[in-house]
C-alpha cells in the first residue's frame, strides 16, 4: 500500500487559499486636509458672497465721517452631489477567505472614494483666475515663486500650499534653466542645491509642498499653490458604508456613499500653475 508522506503530495486534497490584500497602490487622502472645510445639513446650494472693501478717507476736525455702503455680492454656487460606489461579495468568494474578504471590500471602497474626493478638488485649481507657467514647458522654480509673488501682491497672510504632479515635480529637482539661463553657474549652486537638498522636505520659497498623482498626466496640467481658504469642502454628509444581503444571489452588497460638494472660495488665495507633467526619462 503506497504511503503519502510529504505535503507536496497532499496539495489535491487541500482547498485553494487565495490572497486578495494586493491593492492597487494609491495614495492616502490629501486635498480636504489643506483647504476649508464646511459644513451643511441637506443638499441645498451654498451660495458663497463677498463684501466689499471699506474705504478710509480724512476729514476735518469735528466733522463726522460718511457711512460707506457695504455691498454683499454674490461670488459662486456650490452644488453638492452624491458620491457612491458599489461592490458585491458572494457567499462562495467569502468562503474562500472568511477573514479577510469583507474587510479587502471595505478598504478598497474606502480607498475609492478618497481618490475621488481628492480628484474633484484638485479640478477647482484650474478654477483659479491667476495663473504662471507655460503649457508643454517644464516646471521651474521661476514659476513657483512668481505664484508666491502674486499671493504676496494679492496680500494673501497666513499657509501656503502648493500641489505638483510628482512628475513635475521631478522637473523642478532636475531643471537646467530657471531664473537665468544657467542658474549653477550664476549663483554657485546656492539655489539649486537648496531646492535639491528640500526635495524630500517637501519645503521651500514658503510653501509646503504636496504631491499628488490625483492630478492628471500631459503636457499642459493644472496644479496649485494656494491657502487654505482658496477652496471650500463642503461636507454635507460624512462617508458610510452600509451593507445588505441578498438572498437571491447569496451574496452582501456594500454601498458606499458620500454628499458632498466643492469649489473655489477665495480667489486672491490661489494661483493656478501650468506645465508639463509627463513621465520622466
Amino acid at each position: 500500500m503506497a504511503t503519502t508522506s510529504k505535503v507536496a503530495n497532499l496539495n489535491s486534497l487541500f482547498n485553494n487559499v487565495y490572497d486578495m490584500a494586493k491593492f492597487v497602490l494609491e495614495e492616502e487622502v490629501l486635498m480636504p486636509r489643506l483647504v476649508t472645510r464646511k459644513t451643511a445639513t441637506g443638499m441645498a446650494p451654498r451660495i458663497l458672497s463677498a463684501y466689499s472693501q471699506v474705504t478710509v478717507g480724512t476729514i476735518g476736525e469735528g466733522s463726522a465721517a460718511a457711512f460707506g455702503t457695504q455691498v454683499k455680492t454674490a461670488d459662486g454656487t456650490i452644488t453638492p452631489v452624491i458620491a457612491t460606489a458599489a461592490e458585491q461579495l458572494t457567499d462562495e468568494l467569502q468562503a474562500t477567505d472568511p477573514d479577510g474578504a469583507a474587510n479587502a471590500v471595505g478598504i478598497r471602497l474606502g480607498r475609492a472614494m478618497g481618490r475621488y474626493i481628492d480628484e474633484q478638488i484638485v479640478d477647482e485649481f484650474a478654477n483659479f483666475s491667476a495663473s504662471v507657467g507655460t503649457a508643454g514647458s517644464a516646471q521651474t522654480v521661476a514659476h513657483l515663486a512668481a505664484a508666491v509673488a502674486i499671493l504676496n501682491g494679492a496680500r494673501h497672510t497666513g499657509p501656503r500650499y502648493g500641489v505638483l504632479h510628482p512628475f513635475a515635480y521631478h522637473d523642478v529637482a532636475t531643471q537646467n534653466t530657471g531664473w537665468t539661463a544657467n542658474p549653477i553657474a550664476s549663483y554657485g549652486g546656492d539655489i539649486f542645491n537648496e531646492v535639491m537638498r528640500q526635495y524630500f522636505t517637501g519645503s521651500f520659497i514658503g510653501v509646503n509642498w504636496f504631491l499628488s498623482n490625483a492630478i492628471g498626466t500631459g503636457t499642459a496640467v493644472w496644479q496649485g499653490v494656494f491657502g487654505p481658504d482658496a477652496i471650500i469642502y463642503d461636507v454635507r454628509t460624512d462617508y458610510a458604508l452600509e451593507m445588505e444581503r441578498q438572498p437571491s444571489t447569496r451574496s452582501w452588497d456594500f454601498h458606499a456613499v458620500h454628499r458632498f460638494g466643492k469649489g473655489v472660495n477665495r480667489q486672491a488665495s490661489g494661483v493656478k500653475v501650468i506645465g508639463d507633467a509627463s513621465t520622466p526619462s
